[in-house]
């Protein structure tokens, strides 16, 4: 597993370096950060706090691929994905519009 995080943070670094304009870019870099940390922690032998990153890193790679074959999905989940982050940093509730969709 430690090969293959460090080939995907590699590769997602050239695709980053070369491509500015990416819808999903803050997936790519989600996994590549998450992918290096995992890797930081790994050589340190901390297997137990690598876990979390590597798993995280693995969900944000299945959204990706789920977003990638269904285009017509990003703007729904990255209007999800904005009512989560007004939910838990800002008013602790659910916006309208959430409970409206619901």
């Amino acid at each position: 597993m430690p090969y293959e995080l460090f080939a995907i943070s590699i590769r997602l670094g050239e695709v980053l370096g070369e491509c500015n304009d990416l819808d999903r870019g803050q997936l790519y870099y989600g996994i590549m950060y998450n992918g290096i940390s995992a890797l930081s922690l790994m050589g340190d032998n901390l297997y137990g706090s690598a876990y979390p990153l590597c798993r995280g890193a693995i969900e944000l790679y299945l959204k990706l691929l789920i977003l990638n074959m269904h285009t017509e999905a990003y703007d729904r989940y990255d209007m999800f994905r904005e009512f989560e982050i007004e939910q838990s940093c800002c008013s602790q509730e659910y916006p309208e519009k959430f409970i409206e969709r619901n």
